[in-house]
């Protein structure tokens, strides 16, 4: 309940003080966002899906494995979720349904900074189409990185804190890349976050998998 509680809370002080525009203006400072194609801020934004990916993909392998082996057959509900987790949160539900329908220009594309559109605070919807910031796709699916917290919470409780410490903090520094680069604002990170935690917690309510080092599941 807090974390449901502090997402709520964020939503509210970063609509009701406008903090997303303030934010962008001061990134925007000197007349334009940072560069985005070169250096480290471009090896960053194309690095960020990979370790997420790489886990996903794994944990698809072995549920792939499962019907010819034991050993992986024991966990498939951990092999499950992750993969549930990936297709549904950064997959389906963000770059398949959310950024598609809300109509949230980025940064970049609102007219405060050049662009054709005016600007829209968080869950003001806009055209289908009409920008895709909400939420951000690459701090999703660096966020991502915290899905093992959900299977190591009932009975490994240091390897859930640092798994929740490692994707919050790669999530983070992704989101903070991207609104860098003038791509999201500071509200489309934080429900990157939102939105792989709760549907964290869903899937885990569905599915009840363990770690594999757990125990049978």
């Amino acid at each position: 309940m807090i974390p449901l509680a502090l997402l709520a809370l964020g939503t509210v002080v970063l609509r009701a003080l406008d903090v997303d525009l303030a934010v962008a203006h001061w990134l925007y400072r000197y007349g334009h966002f940072f560069e985005t194609e070169h250096g480290p801020l471009g090896i960053l934004y194309r690095f960020a899906p990979v370790p997420g990916l790489a886990l996903g993909l794994a944990a698809l392998g072995l549920l792939v494995a499962v019907p010819w082996s034991a050993r992986t057959r024991r966990h498939w509900r951990a092999w499950a979720f992750l993969v549930a987790l990936l297709a549904l949160g950064p997959g389906l539900l963000v770059n398949g349904i959310l950024k598609d329908y809300t109509g949230r220009p980025r940064p970049y594309q609102i007219q405060d900074f050049g662009g054709p559109y005016p600007y829209r605070p968080v869950f003001r919807l806009g055209p289908p189409g009409e920008g895709y910031s909400f939420p951000s796709g690459h701090a999703t699916i660096a966020f991502y990185l915290m899905s093992p917290f959900f299977l190591c919470w009932r009975r490994h409780r240091r390897c859930a804190w640092l798994s929740l410490a490692v994707g919050l903090a790669w999530g983070t520094l992704i989101g903070l890349v991207r609104m860098l680069q003038g791509g999201h604002f500071a509200s489309d990170v934080l429900w990157a976050a939102g939105v792989v935690y709760l549907l964290g917690w869903l899937l885990w309510w569905v599915l009840r998998p363990e770690a594999p080092w757990a125990g049978d599941a």
